[in-house]
């Protein structure tokens, strides 16, 4: 007759259960952090700001390259995608993906999204008041650049603004392009008042701000970004509306801004690429030995010469090898 140790087979299975019981499978993936939520610490909020940056500069480099194609004055010769020619430049253009002719669109309503995520919970944040309005000052301004990048590339389309929403709740209707440029107004003037109201930004937003990363001076960024929209608005022309009365707001926009004709031609706000944890490279970098991306000879034959200078341009120069 067999005869079993009971109590050490109860022992083992009471210690195997404890041992699979103090598991946790929830592991945070640190390429891929969790949204901002309720009371955010001061580095959730710097991470959450940082990565709406990241966001929006995505596909900065694809508009670069595609409105050159479109406008003849540069090249992909892709052997991979040959798109790059059949389509921008034979067309037409397939509005089905996003690469082309639907493209300009899911990236920046990405980085409008990443935006609310911010703004639905800056108010618990863990920082002080004065430094929850720069965030609403800068967020806002952010996706009124988001917006205007579907909009420069989608000139006479409509296009949905009320998009904070959640999954579960009917899509956003799609608005006319003249209550879509209101709405990036609308945006960069609530940004005024929040910026006006800040006292300080509890992130450093990178060396593309150099000159422009507190809220005062921030401030001359978007009115400069107002200036435009007002501008836009006032043309006759698509995607204006004949609006005389915008090209009053532009001066009035402009005097409040960073613009100034005796300053330098590249004095502004730009978007910084790095190979940092977590951010994009620049796209249009490209090694001359086997560089895809040509730019038409004639950006050469146009560039003017320097003053007392045999060399051409300086913006040529810069960007063409």
């Amino acid at each position: 007759m067999r005869t079993h140790n009971t109590k050490a087979i109860v022992a083992l299975t009471l210690v195997g259960a404890l041992v699979v019981g103090a598991c946790n499978f929830n592991l945070t993936d640190p390429n891929s952090p969790p949204p901002i939520g309720p009371n955010a610490t001061p580095d959730q909020v710097k991470s959450a700001a940082v990565g709406l940056l990241v966001a929006l500069r995505v596909d900065v480099n694809r508009w670069v390259l595609n409105n050159g194609i479109l406008g003849r004055e540069g090249y992909r010769l892709d052997t991979a995608d040959p798109r790059f020619t059949t389509e921008l430049l034979a067309g037409p253009l397939d509005p089905s993906n996003d690469a082309f002719g639907g493209g300009q669109w899911a990236a920046e309503f990405r980085a409008i999204q990443s935006g609310y995520a911010i703004l639905n919970v800056i108010g618990s944040a863990q920082i002080p008041a004065g430094q929850q309005d720069a965030v609403r000052g800068f967020v806002h301004t952010m996706q009124a650049v988001a917006f205007l990048m579907i909009l420069n590339s989608h000139t006479e389309d409509s296009i949905p603004i009320d998009v904070n929403r959640t999954i579960n709740q009917p899509l956003a209707p799609f608005v006319s392009n003249d209550s879509a440029y209101k709405h990036v107004l609308s945006l960069l003037d609530s940004a005024q008042t929040e910026l006006q109201a800040a006292t300080a930004f509890s992130f450093d937003p990178g060396p593309g701000f150099v000159g422009f990363n507190t809220p005062a001076t921030f401030l001359e960024v978007n009115r400069a970004l107002a200036a435009r929209v007002q501008a836009y608005r006032a043309s006759p022309f698509t995607p204006g509306v004949g609006c005389t009365a915008c090209w009053d707001t532009v001066l009035t926009d402009l005097a409040a801004s960073f613009i100034d004709p005796a300053a330098p031609l590249d004095m502004g706000v730009y978007h910084s690429y790095s190979t940092g944890n977590r951010d994009v490279t620049n796209a249009l970098s490209q090694d001359p030995a086997s560089a895809i991306q040509l730019a038409h000879p004639m950006v050469k034959d146009s560039a003017q010469v320097q003053n007392a200078s045999t060399l051409l341009d300086r913006r040529f120069l810069a960007k063409v090898t």
